[in-house]
């Protein structure tokens, strides 16, 4: 499976079972990049060797600097394999001769070479670096900074691959006051339903709904903050330790301790993902393109708001030629109707059909808060 960003252009060439390969257009950059995946079975494997270099030799392609990345379940030598049986040299060998007879190179890595384990104990343990990237020389001149970061395993037996093509830009996020939000996330603690019951309780008493969410605010932030306060860092500190475990001389005796920070840390990541998709505040994008510059994002609400709100400034008997057009629609009786003060039964059939994770109040409270309380 592959996916990309809306700012690179993709052209998908060809695919099977085991590869995917594609021009990719991104600037005035022009490349090819091949997913590719060895077959699992080593009597089978020389299939995908071949798929290899049928894809190398293709003239039509043979210009585009080339980037091949992937699981291809085989080493390129033998100290790229720690514990289990030693593997046959010619089997290394066929790997080898093929990523040489394709004009490829390793893009060395950072982090732990190892990139699968069987995730068993003690003499069990079993350490191969099966996924990597390679590269013509071409595609390392087009991409001089280019780094690949071998990073920690994750649910998964698999460590992710993380290739970055520049590595001299920087990007730096400006810090913005802090907003109270209502955060849904909240929910997945067993003891915050009691404590808000509580909260509510030991504030009706000051009669006006403004002041009573005013003090469950404060409340809530004093929580919220002894569960949830740098989730980013919690998680950065965990993923330190994990990749500490991993990089381990005694690896397979830490494997329980390692099963249960990554179920730690996938908690965490669930917490944080629900965080940032409440600050979407849409369900799921779609036809659109994710803006993060400030002045890209000020022209489009300018532009929205002006085309919206703009009038063509008709002249006053023309506003009247227009209006004397409309049938009246509305009766005195249904305006008498609709001007009633709003029933209980109302204001609650109204607030339980709003989305729950929509329409934040400027007190930052959404439709979830009033609905689940």
């Amino acid at each position: 499976m592959l996916f990309w960003k809306s700012q690179f252009d993709v052209h998908i060439k060809s695919f099977s079972s085991g590869h995917i390969d594609c021009i990719v257009s991104h600037s005035q950059f022009n490349w090819r990049f091949t997913g590719f995946y060895g077959h699992p079975n080593v009597s089978l494997r020389e299939s995908s060797w071949e798929l290899l270099k049928r894809l190398a030799s293709l003239q039509e392609f043979s210009h585009f600097p080339w980037l091949v990345g992937g699981d291809f379940n085989e080493i390129l030598f033998d100290y790229e394999k720690l514990g289990g049986s030693s593997k046959t040299s010619s089997q290394i060998c066929r790997f080898r001769d093929t990523v040489n007879e394709c004009n490829l190179s390793d893009l060395l890595c950072k982090g732990d070479v190892f990139t699968w384990c069987n995730r068993r104990s003690g003499d069990q343990n079993v350490c191969e670096r099966l996924d990597r990237f390679l590269c013509t020389n071409s595609w390392t001149h087009l991409f001089p900074s280019a780094e690949v970061v071998n990073l920690e395993f994750f649910g998964s037996d698999h460590r992710p691959v993380f290739l970055t093509l520049c590595t001299d830009d920087a990007h730096i996020l400006q810090k913005r006051s802090k907003r109270f939000f209502f955060e849904h996330k909240w929910y997945l603690e067993q003891d915050f339903t009691p404590f808000l019951k509580q909260c509510w309780q030991a504030s009706s008493h000051l009669g006006d709904m403004p002041t009573i969410l005013e003090v469950c605010k404060k409340d809530l932030q004093v929580w919220a903050g002894t569960r949830f306060n740098n989730l980013g860092k919690r998680i950065s500190k965990l993923r330190k330790t994990l990749n500490h475990l991993q990089k381990s001389h005694v690896f397979g005796y830490n494997v329980p301790r390692i099963l249960e920070l990554e179920k730690e840390i996938e908690k965490l990541a669930n917490l944080e993902e629900i965080h940032w998709k409440q600050r979407g505040r849409v369900n799921w994008l779609s036809n659109g393109q994710w803006k993060s510059d400030e002045d890209e994002m000020s022209v489009i609400v300018l532009n929205y708001f002006q085309s919206l709100f703009t009038s063509n400034h008709p002249t006053p008997s023309a506003l009247s030629a227009a209006l004397d057009l409309i049938t009246p629609m509305v009766s005195s009786d249904m305006n008498a109707f609709l001007s009633l003060p709003f029933s209980a039964e109302e204001v609650y059939k109204a607030v339980f059909q709003i989305h729950p994770t929509k329409a934040p109040g400027l007190d930052g409270f959404t439709a979830i808060f009033f609905q689940k309380s």
